[in-house]
């Protein structure tokens, strides 16, 4: 690594890896499957990978095929919602009709009500579902938006509060509590080690309640599911700095796929041709380019979706370029002004 590169988080900063935690330290409790979508989700209403018109009422053929044996033992499908990640939660999932329930309680039910998570029977083919996993066709899909994963319990739903509840705050080294956001799925692929290597915090995280935890990790098309053998359930886990640094892993990831996002939105509603550009550079390519803006502090969504728009019409990086390090190497510009800098830089030399 030359002296000029940044710092080695950024460098490291990269697409998440799917396969199992550490495979010569398995835990006997947990296993791992990786889910494929090879077909359009529920409510695409396209064709499936063999041509054929996807049925309405059923889950995505893998995830189907996974959670058969475990559904026919008698066990309930539940997903749990975040609601700071989804504008309306309670209303949405109230109008269904399915059982539900707040995993807060008591003051903070009523203050956090609007962001609160939302533990949700399923009971497919219901409207939910069919939200959770459509991409178009259903208003506000929510999968792929790191607001969302099921969980796979032989307990009701009460029982299983009870139990998530535990989970929800956890007490810290110094004896205060923390919020523990356990089932945004960035947080769940986090914690993914070390539920793996640390059997005390799966029997903690799923003893005898859970049997499976399904999500999908960031920037991928399919889900990850976690199996759990039934397990005396153990203490709560303190919150200490591992457990943080874990859950926090991939926060970074998910705010520049986060950008990425609301880049290609804006570029749709202003022009058609860059947009089209931007969704058709290849994933890793696409990745980096707005990690870059991210890292630079360019978050502001006209200037970032500008200086792409630049990137895509020249084929100049000005965020790589040595001739535009006086702007992106200075370490006394904010974001904003390294963008500013950057498009004045672009229209001087179109001039």
């Amino acid at each position: 690594m030359s002296p000029d590169d940044e710092d080695d988080f950024w460098q490291r900063l990269s697409l998440p890896q799917d396969g199992p935690a550490d495979p010569a330290q398995p835990s006997p409790a947990l296993s791992f499957a990786c889910l494929p979508l090879a077909c359009p989700p529920l409510g695409d209403g396209g064709p499936r990978a063999d041509g054929g018109p996807l049925p309405s009422g059923d889950l995505p053929p893998a995830v189907g095929a996974a959670l058969a044996p475990l559904l026919a033992q008698g066990h309930h499908l539940y997903a749990v919602l975040d609601g700071a990640a989804t504008p309306n939660l309670r209303m949405r999932v109230e109008t269904t009709g399915l059982d539900c329930r707040s995993l807060l309680q008591g003051r903070k039910e009523n203050e956090l009500a609007e962001v609160a998570p939302m533990l949700v029977r399923l009971a497919p083919p219901d409207r939910l579902t069919r939200a959770l996993f459509a991409r178009t066709g259903v208003p506000g899909p929510l999968w792929g938006r790191n607001a969302a994963s099921l969980f796979v319990s032989p307990l009701d739903i009460d029982d299983l509060r009870a139990h998530l509840r535990k989970l929800t705050m956890l007490q810290t080294e110094t004896g205060g509590w923390q919020y523990f956001r356990f089932y945004v799925p960035s947080v769940l692929h986090g914690l993914r080690p070390l539920l793996h290597s640390d059997p005390a915090f799966g029997r903690a995280f799923a003893g005898e309640a859970l049997r499976a935890v399904l999500y999908q990790p960031p920037l991928r098309d399919h889900l990850l599911m976690l199996g759990f053998a039934p397990q005396p359930r153990g203490p709560a886990p303190l919150c200490t700095a591992p457990l943080r640094q874990a859950a926090a892993r991939w926060v970074p990831l998910v705010q520049i796929d986060g950008l990425g996002r609301e880049i290609s939105a804006f570029l749709h509603k202003e022009d058609m041709a860059l947009h089209l550009q931007f969704e058709r550079l290849d994933r890793v390519r696409r990745f980096g380019l707005v990690k870059d803006l991210w890292r630079l502090g360019i978050r502001d969504l006209r200037q970032a979706a500008a200086i792409v728009s630049i990137i895509l019409m020249t084929g100049l990086d000005l965020l790589r370029e040595p001739a535009f390090f006086y702007a992106t190497r200075n370490p006394f510009l904010s974001g904003r002004a390294k963008a500013r800098q950057l498009i004045s830089a672009y229209q001087m030399m179109s001039n």
